[in-house]
Order: C-alpha cells, then sequence, then structure tokens
C-alpha cells in the first residue's frame, strides 16, 4: 500500500493570472490590500502579513514596481518599498488596526495612481511594445553605416 502515496503527483502550483491591462494590475494589487485589511479586521494577523507580502511580490514588484521605477524614477520606487515594509512590521509588530488600516488605504490609493499613469504612458503589460515609428515622409532613410573599410577590403 505504501507505493500508492509513492506515485502521488503534486498539486498544480497556483498563480497569479495573467492580465493584459495597468489598471488590471492595479486592481489585483487593492483587491489584495482589501483582504489583508478584512483578514486584519478578523483578528488574523499571521494571515494579513503572509497575505500583505505576497501582494508586494506577487503583484506589485513584478510590473508596476518597474511601471514606477521608469516613471518617477528610483526615488519613487524605494519609498513605495518602503512603505509596504513599514506595513509589513506594523502587521508583524501587532500595532493595532486603526493604526495600519491607513496604511493600507495610501497604498491602494498610490496603486491606483501608478497603475493609471502607467495606463497612460505605457502599452499594457501583457501586449508586445508597439513598433518603433517610421520618420516622416520626405525624409530620406539612410542606413548608419561606419565609413570603414572591412578587413578584407584592405587587404589584410
Amino acid at each position: 500500500m505504501w507505493w500508492w502515496f509513492a506515485c502521488a503527483v503534486d498539486p498544480p502550483v497556483v498563480t497569479a493570472p495573467d492580465v493584459h491591462s495597468w489598471r488590471d494590475e492595479g486592481a489585483l494589487v487593492v483587491d489584495g490590500l482589501e483582504t489583508t485589511r478584512r483578514l486584519l479586521a478578523q483578528g488574523q494577523k499571521d494571515a494579513a502579513r503572509t497575505f500583505a507580502e505576497r501582494v508586494y511580490t506577487e503583484r506589485w514588484e513584478p510590473k508596476l514596481e518597474g511601471a514606477e521605477r521608469a516613471m518617477g524614477g528610483e526615488a519613487a520606487a524605494i519609498a513605495t518599498e518602503y512603505a509596504f515594509g513599514q506595513l509589513l512590521a506594523d502587521l508583524e509588530a501587532g500595532v493595532p488596526r486603526d493604526r495600519v488600516e491607513p496604511r493600507i488605504l495610501a497604498l491602494e490609493e498610490h496603486a491606483r495612481t501608478v497603475a493609471d499613469a502607467a495606463g497612460r504612458a505605457y502599452p499594457s503589460p501583457g501586449m508586445a511594445p508597439a513598433a518603433a515609428s517610421t520618420p516622416p515622409t520626405g525624409e530620406p532613410v539612410r542606413p548608419i553605416v561606419p565609413d570603414v573599410k572591412p578587413a578584407w577590403e584592405e587587404g589584410g
């Protein structure tokens, strides 16, 4: 009978869904933070902390953090990372809910703002980037080739 357990297959890993717009990415972060708030309200502090950490590592960091870094620079991305870190530290320390909720609400608003700005500035994260624009008509298109003769033409 022990051989039955040896043949058991591990369940498939559940991963977050791929989305096709920045607004969807932002909504997933906001939904995750809302779930964190609900868990905290239910007194499940450890679960709230674990969930908040996953929101950061699995939703914010992979895509929206890069968009924020591109739009607002390194300092903006570090400030958001610090805000998530403060939230995680508060949840770990058992800071009262009325002091933690404003941090969660601020991160939710920030996620919406970054997602909206990224939606205006960049193609959707699930889409291929747009092709490079061609020069306006009337301007000749010339390849950029250096004025150096290849070695075989130099006789060497």
